[in-house]
């Protein structure tokens, strides 16, 4: 048995961050504004919510990650703005459902602030070399002031369970 780092379960993006299939492009900061446009002075008066969508990638040559789990490890340090994420509906290794613009939620998905590994959404075993859609929700509430990096950090967690 060897263990799976987290470096061997990478966030992959989307063709347009909208769902569909996956890319080579790795998610690489937890900045938001590598997965969502700028909030501007007049969308941050209004507020917004906005959807993307990512995959978890199980990297490692052969072992099965078990009791896979996702959390938020922090939020976002606007106190305008919140971070929520979703179990994509589409099997291990499937291509998930795509939304038609940003701010058009998935359907069927269900999300949770997932405040840390005791709130984590449980998700499915994912074998070696596959793939499964997480979707993240931002929410800019109406008179947000702007923030220079907003961000926000998720991670995902799994364990080995000896046959």
């Amino acid at each position: 048995m060897a263990t799976i780092l987290a470096t061997q379960l990478p966030y992959y993006k989307t063709t347009n961050g909208l769902g569909g299939a996956i890319t080579s492009n790795k998610l690489t900061s937890a900045k938001l504004g590598d997965l969502f446009p700028h909030t501007t002075s007049d969308e941050a008066r209004d507020g917004k919510t906005e959807y993307a969508c990512i995959y978890i990638k199980n990297e490692h040559a052969s072992e099965l990650a078990q009791l896979v789990r996702n959390f938020i490890v922090s939020n976002t340090p606007s106190a305008g703005t919140v971070i929520s994420i979703g179990a994509g509906t589409s099997a291990v290794n499937g291509v998930e459902q795509a939304i038609s613009d940003i701010n058009t939620a998935p359907s069927g998905v269900s999300f949770s602030t997932a405040n840390g590994l005791a709130n984590a959404i449980n998700r499915p075993n994912l074998p070696a070399g596959q793939h499964m859609a997480i979707w993240v929700r931002k929410v800019t509430s109406p008179g947000t002031a702007g923030v220079s990096v907003d961000n926000a950090v998720i991670e995902t967690r799994v364990d080995y369970v000896p046959d």
